[in-house]
């Protein structure tokens, strides 16, 4: 389980902890969609910028939060683009920082306002 460790196996730090659940992560869409090099039309089909056109104005909370040095920065603003084009509400962020844990370290406190404010239905 999460949290759990073997005798003498020190605690993962909140950053260890999310770079191995996004490890995790990207290990189980692999498992899903195949590599990206010998599937690039299935997981073209499965991004998220090409899902926009799904979804109407009010169906999801979305929050946008990347890094200015982060290598996922221009495919976020295309998703912004689209969503703007599309009218479709959401919160877009960027701030210095790259794609690691000092970055979601930070940014950690403005998604919880952004969901706790989704929750509390404000």
């Amino acid at each position: 389980m999460l949290g759990e460790r073997e005798e003498g196996e020190l605690p993962l730090s909140h950053t260890q902890t999310i770079e191995s659940l996004l490890l995790t992560k990207k290990d189980m869409i692999n498992k899903q969609l195949g590599e990206l090099a010998s599937n690039k039309r299935i997981w073209d089909e499965h991004t998220v910028v090409n899902q926009v056109d799904k979804i109407q104005n009010g169906d999801l909370a979305l929050i946008i939060d990347c890094g200015e040095d982060d290598f996922f920065l221009n495919v976020n603003k295309d998703f912004h683009d689209r969503l703007l084009g599309r009218k479709i509400d959401h919160d877009f962020i960027t701030r210095s920082g790259e794609h690691n844990g000092k970055y979601w370290n930070n940014s950690i406190d403005y998604q919880i306002l952004f969901f706790s404010k989704f929750f509390a239905g404000e």
